[in-house]
């Protein structure tokens, strides 16, 4: 069946209802960690209240959400909560904690507790809405909350008034099944309360991420976003550490298998806590006009490139640095590049560093006591960190004692003191009371004049100015100074750039860039102008529909001229032929077409329309499709340019306009892509079986609906 895609994003939309989240959360088995995703969606109702009170600013989230605006007398938009009794006590600490937490990165926003015998004292709770904290046995299960405020909202659990709340607050629920009161929980759903919706769901989140929809438990949790709105703050793209990025493995079907991974296959996993970057969209949202009732926190940049932004570095707030959080890529905000991070406590007397922090955990040094090594007791029971057999170990089961033992992660090393850094996915650090603040910029410490000089907090760095470097590296040294860099074009040469003969080679800096020419097809996207495919000027479709032998059904389909959809080529179809002649009863019909649908990056194979037709249409069936490829403008023909099962051969080459570029012609193309003639006949001797059916098309069709009013998509199975 087909997946259903809702614009803008959303689990769940029944009539106004906006809602996000069912507790996508990850479980520890074994030995090893397993992320594995348990999916409760809950239903919802009223999300809009009866003011319409819809933000006009543009972000993430924030355009068609309901924001809060009611505010306290420091000036700052109050965001009140409470939590219901029958929360456990541990639980509800650790809900408090979190929600103060948030304040320190909210800007003009905070966050005001009211206690639950207080929620109906008018005086004690002037505020009309807030949200109330719910466990599984009150909201049916699953960590969720509306996009936005919402008036009244408990996911068809009845009015809240029944639960001692105002009528116009909403739930917000939490469930031991996905990490219950965690950081990352309470921090996540309250910013899907604030207007925000999922990072992965950016009309852009395709650039940076495979997305295996047919392994998620629930595939509208990965519905692209198509509001082109995300996209207009060029201050915050893409970012895979958002607290409001699902980890690969979240909502897996099998838990082996990711469902989202990195452009290179590469997993990742879900962030602790909101990130510097979602401070400031929230901000950006909130508080452009509200300079006066809030200072803005000191942020620096992180040294180290985005994770999956290429050249980008991200803003990182300075009070972070040192904070036992990861919060720039490679953990630079931790580990000394942004300043050495001064020991809370005191060494042991082996130099080791006495307190660590572990995600959530604090570990402190317990002393000699695991076959003569030292080891770690943190705050919750049997949480232990301690080193056997050449690994240093992560646990909640305590020391081990005969036998197996199981740990959450470890990282291979036999030093007397546990290393500081990255295990495995996970880090350890040595908790610490700040950085080393002093400016070692000012006066220039003695950067060359090819340097300049950046401050760090346990000094200063002499990067190297555009076009320079020193020896190969970015940095310079007492021994090695930034020179300038000898210019090579590369694209003089071919031997010196790897471009396909049908790509244009761009010279840069120390370096190059590919692009394939007009009217080719990269098929390579990760790697631009290595595989330029050509263009089809007429393409033949055909498909085999006998139950055995041979019966092939084709159509031959040529580019409309000019073209009817932006850049994007279109076909219109004719010749439809079967390769038996007494079949002629399941020829193809035409009129058909190929044409590309923008709003989903997909190219249909359409039967009985036109491409004007289809363009112009709402409600469309389809008998293929192919996935559309970045900065192509015309489908991918041969092996591999199936349209489903129906197979492509190009029967000739499109030709651009004449330019300075050599144009395509059949000599300079890939041995496996020529021009191919139509099959018409069967193969001789070979007994067919047709299909069974009607006369006509065998094949079975779907349905695209665009309501282009709305904004969004769906498709369907007929």
């Amino acid at each position: 069946m087909w997946p259903t895609l809702m614009f803008p994003y959303i689990l769940i939309f029944f009539g106004n209802a906006i809602f996000a989240d069912s507790g996508i959360r990850p479980q520890v088995k074994g030995q090893r960690q397993i992320r594995k995703g348990i999916l409760e969606p809950p239903d919802v109702q009223n999300n809009i209240d009866s003011n319409n009170n819809y933000d006009t600013r543009q972000g993430r989230g924030f355009k068609t959400h309901i924001k809060w605006t009611e505010t306290d007398s420091d000036g700052k938009i109050v965001i009140p909560f409470s939590m219901h009794e029958n929360i456990p006590e541990q639980e509800q600490l650790k809900i408090f904690k979190h929600m103060g937490r948030m304040n320190d990165d909210l800007g003009c926003v905070k966050t005001v507790y009211v206690a639950k015998p207080d929620l109906l004292n008018s005086v004690r709770n002037p505020w009309r809405n807030g949200i109330l904290f719910v466990w599984p046995d009150i909201s049916g299960g699953g960590c969720w909350s509306s996009v936005g405020k919402t008036d009244g909202n408990t996911g068809n659990n009845g009015p809240i008034t029944k639960h001692g709340t105002p009528e116009h607050w909403q739930f917000l629920a939490l469930d031991p099944s996905c990490t219950g009161a965690s950081q990352r929980s309470v921090e996540h759903e309250m910013l899907h309360a604030l207007g925000f919706d999922h990072e992965h769901n950016r009309p852009d989140r395709d650039t940076y991420l495979n997305v295996d929809t047919n392994n998620a438990q629930y595939p509208s949790e990965y519905t692209l976003s198509k509001e082109a709105s995300w996209l207009k703050n060029d201050d915050y793209p893409f970012e895979l550490e958002s607290v409001m990025t699902y980890c690969s493995f979240c909502g897996a079907l099998d838990p082996k298998v990711p469902v989202m991974t990195l452009k290179n296959s590469e997993t990742f996993s879900e962030s602790i806590r909101m990130t510097t970057t979602d401070s400031l969209q929230l901000i950006w949202g909130y508080c452009q006009d509200m300079e006066k009732v809030f200072q803005n926190k000191e942020t620096t940049k992180c040294p180290t490139e985005d994770r999956v932004v290429t050249g980008f570095h991200r803003d990182v707030y300075v009070d972070r640095i040192c904070d036992g959080f990861v919060d720039c890529p490679d953990a630079a905000d931790e580990l000394g590049e942004l300043g050495l991070c001064i020991p809370a406590i005191p060494q042991t007397a082996s130099d080791c560093c006495a307190s660590l922090l572990i995600r959530d955990y604090t570990c402190n040094y317990k002393g000699n006591d695991f076959e003569g090594r030292i080891s770690y007791e943190c705050h919750e029971e049997n949480v232990v960190v301690f080193s056997y057999g050449g690994n240093w170990y992560f646990t909640k089961k305590g020391l081990p004692g005969e036998g197996a033992f199981y740990y959450q992660f470890s990282v291979e090393s036999d030093t007397t003191c546990p290393p500081i850094g990255k295990w495995g996915d996970d880090y350890v650090f040595c908790k610490s009371s700040g950085p080393d603040t002093e400016n070692g910029c000012d006066p220039n410490p003695g950067c060359s004049a090819n340097a300049n000089c950046v401050d760090l907090y346990d000094g200063y760095r002499c990067d190297c100015k555009y076009g320079f470097e020193a020896n190969g590296k970015s940095v310079e040294t007492n021994d090695d100074l930034c020179t300038e860099i000898p210019q090579v074009n590369e694209c003089d040469k071919k031997k010196l750039n790897t471009c396909h003969k049908n790509a244009i080679c761009t010279d840069t800096l120390n370096s190059y860039t590919c692009a394939c020419m007009e009217g080719f097809t990269d098929t390579d996207t990760a790697n631009p102008g290595r595989s330029c495919v050509p263009c089809c000027q007429s393409i033949q479709i055909s498909k085999n529909i006998a139950t055995s032998g041979s019966l092939i059904i084709s159509v031959i389909c040529d580019k409309v001229e000019p073209n009817n959809n932006d850049n994007y080529f279109s076909y219109d179809c004719h010749s439809s032929k079967v390769s038996v002649e007494k079949y002629n009863q399941h020829a193809l019909p035409v009129p058909a077409t190929i044409v590309y649908i923008q709003q989903i990056n997909k190219w249909f194979f359409m039967e009985d329309i036109t491409s004007s037709q289809a363009l112009a249409s709402t409600s469309l069936s389809y008998l293929a499709f192919q996935d559309g490829l970045a900065d192509s403008f015309c489908p991918v023909i041969g092996n591999e340019g199936k349209f489903s099962d129906f197979k492509t051969n190009c029967l000739e080459y499109y030709v651009p306009p004449k330019t300075d570029t050599k144009p395509a012609t059949i000599e300079n193309q890939p041995d496996t892509i020529k021009p191919s003639t139509v099959v018409t006949d069967a193969p001789a001797g070979v007994e067919i079986t047709p299909p069974s059916g009607p006369t006509g098309s065998t094949e079975s069709s779907a349905v695209i609906t665009v309501m282009s009013t709305f904004t969004f998509l769906i498709l369907h199975s007929l």
